[in-house]
């Protein structure tokens, strides 16, 4: 066993260390050497709970602790005197995870609204893993051994906090995803250490590819022909831009933009934040598309977008950041 001799404050405990990282792989699969956990879509934070206090740390290592007051309620259901959590803050709406909702908690700075979007948005913190544990470095533990001391950590778990499963079959878990339109798993080594500051192959996220109908906002343009559909999505009634596709458009497709070019040009772009580009002709919002992407970055805009099809006109007023995923095999 490992002793760590950790100092006061407790905002110096582990202040510069960054998370274990998982690398990507295509597709799930089964070892007796792996358990499989789901991967949510929400934000990374550490956990601190020292001297009866409880402090949160982004990825990054910005204190996040003011954040998330709800999450608090740690202090109550740990019995040990001191414990580095490892986990992820998720906004659950309608039984599914929302990326922009824990994205909008974790951005906010002011108390008033911090306090209003506790009600509004409430967090769920989903616990995996375990750093330290009363003196001992957990880290250089073997995971299964991690997960053991894990559950005897805490003398209760009730909401907001969730302890995650370990699953022994990734297959079955990964269909269980899609099913409920999830955004993957995480396969883990169950001998594996945790190595602090770094991605490692003893993790795999396996993604569930996304997928969206978005506004046609613009084209951005090409020694004069369309190159990419600018994208946008309503919000809480104004039209954002979410990213840009070039990828997946067929000389068919480009061809019909460009009859939708003379309909609906616009001077003036009608999303919020509008990306600035050199060459681009800005669209009434009257045309969806569908496409395919990876992930949500933090800035709310599409990882990887492909353009799967041309829906035509908007059937659907306003949106919102829903999406439904469909598992794409080979895909990050």
């Amino acid at each position: 066993m490992v002793l760590l001799r950790l100092a006061s404050p407790l905002e110096s405990h582990f202040g510069a260390l960054a998370p274990m990282e998982p690398i990507s792989h295509p597709s799930p699969f089964n070892s007796s050497y792996y358990i499989y956990q789901i991967k949510w879509d929400g934000v990374r934070l550490l956990a601190f709970f020292m001297s009866g206090q409880i402090r949160l740390q982004s990825r990054q290592g910005k204190d996040k602790t003011r954040q998330y007051p709800e999450l608090q309620k740690l202090r109550d259901m740990i019995k040990c005197k001191e414990v580095v959590l490892d986990g992820e803050a998720v906004v659950m709406k309608a039984g599914q995870p929302n990326f922009p909702g824990i994205i909008e908690r974790d951005f906010s700075r002011k108390e008033s609204r911090i306090k209003n979007l506790q009600k509004k948005l409430p967090v769920t913190y989903c616990v995996f893993d375990l750093l330290y544990c009363d003196g001992l470095d957990a880290t250089t533990f073997s995971l299964e051994k991690r997960q053991e001391i894990l559950k005897n950590v805490f003398s209760s778990i009730t909401p907001p906090i969730y302890l995650n499963e370990n699953f022994l079959d990734g297959e079955i878990l990964f269909r269980e995803v899609v099913t409920r339109s999830l955004e993957g798993i995480v396969a883990k080594e169950k001998d594996s250490q945790y190595y602090l500051n770094r991605k490692s192959s003893c993790w795999l996220k396996i993604k569930n590819r996304q997928v969206l109908t978005a506004i046609v906002a613009g084209i951005s343009l090409k020694q004069g022909r369309p190159n990419a559909i600018i994208l946008g999505k309503y919000q809480d009634k104004e039209l954002r831009y979410i990213g840009k596709v070039g990828a997946g458009l067929s000389q068919q497709v480009k061809r019909l933009l460009e009859d939708y070019l003379k309909e609906l040009k616009e001077e003036k772009p009608e999303l919020i934040n509008p990306p600035i580009l050199s060459e681009v002709i800005w669209l009434k919002p009257k045309l969806e598309v569908e496409v395919e992407f990876s992930e949500w970055t933090d800035k709310l805009l599409l990882r990887s977008p492909v353009f799967k099809r041309l829906l035509g006109e908007r059937r659907v007023k306003e949106g919102g950041f829903k999406e439904s995923r469909g598992y794409n095999p080979g895909s990050d």
